[in-house]
């Protein structure tokens, strides 16, 4: 289940395992697409779909997740995290992160 849920006050907060949100890791979902017609469709990819990144570097300063699909999130094409052949895409693509509740 996806949701749009506050990871404010997590940064500080602990796991179970004694994890800080700087420690746990999201997973992030990279879409390829290209140009058809003035329309974007999605092509096959080059590699892995998914990359993990800290909580941290998925939500901005009030601690809310990024908006999938958006300049901000779509900055984490660019992340170390992230498979070489996404950080070379030159097409057009879509970012989401992949959250719930519980990882909040």
């Amino acid at each position: 289940m996806r949701s749009r849920a506050t990871v404010a006050g997590a940064v500080s907060a602990h796991t179970a395992s004694g994890e800080t949100a700087e420690q746990r890791l999201v997973r992030v979902r990279f879409t390829p697409q290209a140009w058809i017609n003035d329309n974007t469709v999605e092509v096959d990819p080059q590699g892995p779909l998914t990359f993990e990144v800290p909580v941290a570097d998925a939500t901005d300063a009030a601690g809310n997740w990024l908006p999938d699909n958006d300049y901000a999130s779509d900055q984490l094409r660019e992340h170390p995290n992230a498979p070489d052949w996404i950080r070379r895409w030159s097409g057009p693509f879509e970012i989401a992160i992949e959250h719930d509740d519980a990882a909040t």
